[in-house]
């Protein structure tokens, strides 16, 4: 539905926030235009200066609280207001994980027309969690990050949901990219080096990657010795990324010094992360999510781990069950489990590359249905509809649906429910200071 009127651009109105919507956003209503708003709650007036118009809404920018709601809280980091990281740091933690639960809620209610109890949302450290950060570099040669609705750069010296290293290593990447005089890689002209920096941990281990438009990385004999002086743990890679598009890291990466992967152990499960590989970026929220998983598994259970992965919870769960078979789409993560499987010498793991869609109907038919437990963890958009459909038909003892999608998942439980009665509805704050939230959801044959 279009606005009604147009509103000036930087036009100011004094206006009352009457809901928060999906992203975190205030909610208002000016001259029947839905306004949305960051650093706006609900109960709030607020005059706001109007920044972008679109057709089914507009989006404003706070330019002065009048009334302030009791949940409001002073913002930790002092780049909230321009930095794109995190929408909620003006929200009260335990109001964030109100916002969390009814936020899965009311996508049941409003998607799929369920109406069943939702737990607490599960709560994480509200700080200092994040695992992994993606930086950009600003065209002062800064490390940055992207400010909010904006594809401009905010200049950061440090990240308050990033784990305690960041700070030294902030201070050192700047320190080497203004020693070296690397060319900062420009989007627009297709010009520069040095694209993106990302960095993963694990304890006081560190992998950084450097993503550059390009074959070298000049001057690693400053860089090395910069983060010896903080670091005793870390490895260097490149990625050579010449990619003209938004995606940060390409698939041909480089090792240049130190560690090549990082060796990690979870639920007795050995395992190691490279650059490339993917990892849930909050440890504490990642183990209590993997916890209720396997809580829901018995040992005479035969395991469907749908959308598997690098095959790190198939290997876990193999631990729990009689048998367990994970399916992944990419190759090089069905090669991934595999190693996996032979480091851990697990006998009753088995791993298909393929398109769910695909492989799940063929392996369903081979086992008893009373025995089955489906685990699912699909991307965003959910799963596929003939995934749904095959679950429906099979009617197995058990599915285990992971989602950080409200949205995607109720509308895969409106179908799921037909067959599929809903035991339980769990959500967990994996992103805190963020409006992102994972649930983990238990149905049971009918």
């Amino acid at each position: 539905m279009e606005n009604k009127t147009n509103l000036e651009f930087n036009s100011i109105y004094t206006v009352d926030v009457v809901d928060i919507n999906t992203d975190g956003d205030g909610v208002c209503k000016i001259e029947g235009n839905v306004v949305f708003v960051s650093n706006a709650l609900i109960g709030e007036n607020v005059q706001i200066k109007i920044i972008e118009q679109k057709n089914a809404f507009a989006i404003g920018k706070v330019h002065e609280l009048i009334k302030i709601s009791p949940d409001r809280t002073e913002p930790f980091c002092p780049y909230f207001n321009e930095c794109g990281g995190c929408s909620l740091q003006h929200l009260k933690y335990e109001k964030q994980l109100e916002f969390k639960k009814n936020q899965v809620a009311n996508a049941l209610k409003k998607i799929a027309k369920i109406d069943f109890p939702v737990s607490d949302c599960v709560s994480s450290t509200p700080f200092y969690y994040r695992n992994k950060i993606a930086f950009n570099i600003s065209k002062n040669g800064k490390v940055a990050l992207k400010k909010r609705n904006s594809h401009e750069n905010v200049e950061i010296d440090n990240c308050l949901i990033t784990q305690t290293w960041v700070q030294d290593l902030i201070n050192i990447l700047n320190e080497y990219i203004e020693v070296s005089k690397i060319k900062i890689y420009d989007e627009h002209k297709n010009t520069g080096l040095l694209k993106n920096i990302v960095v993963r941990a694990v304890d006081d281990s560190l992998l950084i990657t450097f993503a550059i438009n390009g074959n070298t990385l000049p001057k690693t004999d400053l860089l090395i010795p910069l983060l010896k002086s903080k670091f005793e743990k870390f490895g260097v890679n490149i990625n050579i990324n010449k990619m003209k598009n938004q995606i940060i890291l390409s698939n041909q990466f480089q090792h240049i010094y130190g560690l090549q992967t990082l060796k990690c152990n979870d639920f007795d499960i050995e395992y190691e992360i490279s650059s490339g590989s993917f990892m849930q970026v909050n440890d504490l929220i990642k183990n209590k999510i993997y916890k209720e998983v396997l809580d829901n598994i018995f040992f005479s259970d035969i395991v469907i781990d749908a959308y598997s992965g690098a095959g790190l919870l198939s290997a876990i769960i193999s631990n729990k069950c009689k048998e367990c078979h994970g399916i992944e789409i990419i190759n090089q993560a069905t090669k991934d489990a595999e190693k996996l499987k032979k480091l851990n010498n697990i006998s009753n793991l088995f791993n298909h590359n393929g398109d769910c869609a695909e492989i799940l109907p063929k392996l369903v038919r081979q086992f008893n249905n009373n025995d089955l437990v489906v685990v699912l963890d699909p991307p965003r958009k959910g799963c596929e509809r003939n995934v749904i459909d095959t679950l429906n038909k099979l009617e197995c003892k058990k599915i285990i649906y992971i989602s950080c999608n409200p949205q995607t998942l109720s509308r895969d439980l409106s179908l799921l429910t037909q067959f599929y009665k809903l035991k339980s509805i769990q959500p967990y704050d994996m992103f805190p200071q963020t409006q992102h939230v994972e649930t983990v959801v238990i149905l049971q044959k009918k």
